[in-house]
């Protein structure tokens, strides 16, 4: 069986080739990737990161795994945070 995983963001969704890169920052504050608030180009790639957050939005029943009650401090924590498997949600999650 062959799983397809789709993500969009209607506002901002288009068609990147292969080879291709980007600079914008665009996207949802709390699935953008490192690299976008580094500023740096990025490709494809970055959707990895999205779907690994969702899927941890997923597994905690509604956790972020990157908090702050801002953007500012949001962005801040994808950036310098390391990510943490502490909650007690990830109690009942197997390996």
């Amino acid at each position: 069986m062959k799983w397809e995983i789709k993500i969009t963001d209607f506002g901002f969704a288009s068609h990147l080739d292969e080879g291709n890169k980007f600079k914008h920052i665009l996207g949802s504050p709390i699935y953008m990737p490192p690299e976008i608030l580094h500023r740096k180009e990025y490709d494809s790639k970055v959707d990895i990161w999205s779907t690994g957050v969702a899927a941890y939005i997923l597994l905690t029943v509604g956790e972020i795994p990157f908090k702050g009650t801002t953007k500012k401090e949001i962005y801040k924590a994808i950036k310098y945070n390391d990510l943490e498997f502490n909650s007690s949600a990830w109690s009942q999650i197997t390996d």
